[in-house]
């Protein structure tokens, strides 16, 4: 019995830690956190980084991308549930191993934003 209860706390620990844990790439390029994801490829050029926004509430957004040498803020966007997939251009060569991040902001008016994700990515 005791066997059991332990097997069954610590597998629904490792699920917590998989749910609400940090962003860590899945591969060299990848990466989420909370509603966003990003992939900005696996080399050191990079063209485009497709997000997919999962969540949030229905309204206006913006993403944030970043990384050494480049910081933009595109334009914004109307989410209304689902999966919302987008490209946003960066076109441009980074060191190996560089981080690339990226921050979805959502507008909640009166000049305030609430963040709903800031994953990061190992470039190349």
């Amino acid at each position: 019995m005791k066997r059991t209860l332990f097997k069954a706390v610590f597998a629904f620990v490792g699920m917590l830690a998989l749910v609400f844990g940090t962003t860590t790439p899945a591969s060299a390029g990848t990466g989420g956190n909370r509603c966003l994801w990003i992939n900005s490829g696996s080399s050191s050029y990079v063209g485009n980084v497709s997000s997919t926004q999962s969540c949030g509430t229905p309204g206006t957004y913006h993403i944030r991308l970043f990384a050494p040498g480049f910081d933009h803020n595109f334009g914004n966007f109307y989410y209304g549930g689902g999966n919302l997939y987008g490209s946003n251009p960066v076109n441009m060569s980074f060191p190996a191993g560089s981080n690339m991040c990226s921050q979805l902001w959502r507008h909640d008016g009166g000049g305030n934003y609430s963040n709903w994700g800031d994953p990061c990515v190992s470039i190349g």
